[in-house]
């Protein structure tokens, strides 16, 4: 099951790094171009967290695993902001990896 939650984090880590690229990269005669570079810097952002808890979920740190949970929380939380299939199909893979990570807590390790 940890498998499964480490991959579709990995698909939604790449879907925000694919998303903020194409906003940083925007031609710069779109009226909204620096608007467009500031999302894309702050969906990268997006896409750095997500690999650090994709790396500690991989890794079996305890607090990555648990941050990961809330991550994958307030990625299901996107269709508050907009109601598109790319945002209903990251809402979905959101709450799948959430379901499956909460399910897959490592244990804490005691130590002698």
């Amino acid at each position: 099951m940890r498998l499964i939650a480490v991959l579709l984090l990995s698909l939604i880590t790449v879907y925000w790094t694919v998303f903020a690229g194409y906003l940083l990269f925007l031609p710069e005669s779109s009226p909204f171009a620096t608007l467009g570079v500031a999302i894309g810097a702050a969906c990268l952002v997006i896409a750095g967290l997500y690999g650090l808890v994709l790396w500690g979920t991989a890794k079996r740190i305890r607090w990555l695993h648990i941050a990961a949970i809330v991550v994958a929380a307030l990625g299901a939380l996107q269709l508050v902001i907009a109601q598109t299939w790319d945002v209903w199909a990251l809402a979905l893979a959101n709450t799948a990896a959430l379901v499956l990570l909460a399910l897959t807590i490592p244990r804490s390790v005691k130590k002698a």
